[in-house]
C-alpha cells in the first residue's frame, strides 16, 4: 500500500475520498494475487521492454477486473467508479493506459419509484432493528436525506448546536440530553458542508430521529462535543446496511442492495415530491448566479421541513405533538419579517412615486416656462 499512500499524500486526498480507493484497489489485488505495488511495477517493467500496448498484462487485468465486477452484479455506475479509481492509481504513477473495449450496460437499468425503500419498509427495518445506535443513523439519514460522507463526519457539537432551540446551552451534556429527552417535538436545524463540493447549507431531521439520537447518545460511557455522533466510519455504515438488507431478505434490484445508505437519500426526495427543496436539505449547490446572489434563510428552511415532515414521518401518532412553542414562536417570527420586508417594500414604492411625480411636475415647469 506505499504507493497508495504515497498517492493520497501527493494528491491531498481527504480521508473520506480515500476510502473510494481502498475498496476497488483491495478487489483489484486479490482478483490478480498481488500488491498493487507489485502490480504498478509489472506495468512499469512492460514499458521499458517495450512490450507492445495492446500485448500488456495491464490490459488483461484490468479487464479481467471489469469482468469480475460484472459477474459480481455491480451497477454500471459502481463499476465505472471502481475503473477510474484503479485507472488514476496507475496514471498518477505514469503509466500508460490501453485502451479498453466499450462494455454494454444492462437493459432497465433506471430505477423506478418501487426500486427503493418506502416508509413502510423503514419501519419494518426499524420493529427488527434492537441495535440504538443503527435506529438512529437510519432515521436521522432518511429524514434528513444527508450522504454517507457528511452522516460520518457529524460531531456531537454540531447535533448540540441543531438544538439549540430547544436546551439552555448548558456545558454539562447529561443535563443538556436530559433536558431533550423531554421534549418529543423538537426538530434540529444543522450547518452543514458537502464534502464533495466544500458547498454549506443546511438540513433538519425528524423528531423520530432527534429521539432515537438522544437515546444512543445517553448509551455512551464517555461523551465530548469533539466525538462523532454516531462513531461509525464509512465501511461500518455499508457493513451495517449490507446486514440489515440480507437480514430482510431483500436481496439486489438492478445491481444495487435494495436496502442502502444511498437509497436513504433517494427516499427523502421522493417523499418530499419537491425537487428544490430536496436539492436544499440534501445539500446540492445551486447553478453560480443563484449561488452568488441568494441565500437561504435556515428559519424558512426549517418552516418548510415542518411542512414535508408528515412524509418523513415513520411513526404518524407523533406528528400531532409536533407544535411547541418553539415551532409556534418561528412562525410568528418568519410571519413579523414577512410583514416588516412588505411594509419596507410599500415605502419604496411610494417613495419611488412621489419622486417620479415630483420629477413631472418640475418638467411641466420647464416646459410651461419654455413656451
Amino acid at each position: 500500500m506505499k504507493k497508495l499512500e504515497q498517492l493520497f499524500i501527493e494528491r491531498n486526498i481527504k480521508k473520506s475520498t480515500q476510502e473510494t480507493y481502498l475498496i476497488p484497489t483491495k478487489q483489484y489485488e486479490k482478483l490478480h494475487n498481488k500488491t498493487i505495488d507489485e502490480l504498478i511495477e509489472e506495468a512499469d517493467h512492460e514499458e521499458e521492454e517495450r512490450v507492445r500496448l495492446k500485448n500488456r498484462k495491464i490490459k488483461i487485468r484490468l479487464l479481467e477486473f471489469r469482468q469480475y465486477m460484472i459477474n459480481k452484479k455491480l451497477s454500471p455506475t459502481t463499476i465505472k467508479s471502481r475503473m477510474i479509481r484503479i485507472t488514476t492509481i496507475y496514471r498518477h504513477f505514469e503509466i500508460e493506459i490501453p485502451q479498453l473495449p466499450p462494455f454494454q450496460l444492462q437493459e432497465n437499468e433506471f430505477e423506478r419509484y418501487n426500486d427503493i425503500p418506502t416508509i413502510e419498509d423503514i419501519k419494518k427495518v426499524l420493529k427488527e432493528t434492537v441495535n440504538k445506535k443503527h435506529k438512529a443513523i437510519i432515521l436521522f439519514m432518511a429524514t434528513s436525506g444527508t450522504a454517507l460522507n457528511e452522516t460520518i463526519h457529524l460531531t456531537v457539537e454540531d447535533f448540540i448546536k441543531a438544538t439549540t432551540d430547544y436546551h439552555d446551552n448548558n456545558k454539562d451534556l447529561k443535563i443538556i440530553l436530559t433536558q431533550l429527552e423531554n421534549q418529543d417535538d423538537i426538530i434540529p436545524l444543522f450547518e452543514m458542508v458537502r464534502l464533495k463540493t466544500n458547498y454549506p447549507y443546511y438540513t433538519c431531521c425528524s423528531p423520530e430521529a432527534t429521539t432515537a439520537i438522544i437515546e444512543f447518545l445517553k448509551t455512551r460511557n464517555t461523551l465530548s462535543l469533539e466525538e462523532k455522533l454516531f462513531k461509525y466510519n464509512k465501511t461500518s455504515i455499508l457493513t451495517m446496511f449490507q446486514r440489515l438488507n440480507e437480514k430482510m431478505g431483500w436481496g439486489r434490484v438492478k445491481g444495487r442492495r435494495f436496502f442502502r445508505s444511498h437509497a436513504l437519500r433517494k427516499f427523502n426526495a421522493t417523499a418530499i415530491e419537491d425537487i428544490g427543496f430536496a436539492n436544499t436539505i440534501q445539500g446540492r449547490q445551486a447553478d453560480s448566479i443563484t449561488n452568488a446572489y441568494f441565500k437561504h434563510n435556515p428559519k424558512r428552511i426549517k418552516e418548510k421541513y415542518l411542512e414535508h415532515l408528515p412524509k418523513l414521518t415513520i411513526n404518524k401518532t407523533i406528528i400531532n405533538s409536533v407544535d411547541s412553542e418553539v415551532t409556534k414562536e418561528l412562525r410568528e417570527e418568519l410571519k413579523a419579517e414577512r410583514e416588516a420586508r412588505l411594509i419596507a417594500e410599500n415605502k419604496a414604492n411610494n417613495a419611488q412615486i412621489m419622486a417620479e411625480e415630483a420629477n413631472r411636475k418640475v418638467d411641466d415647469f420647464i416646459n410651461n416656462f419654455q413656451q
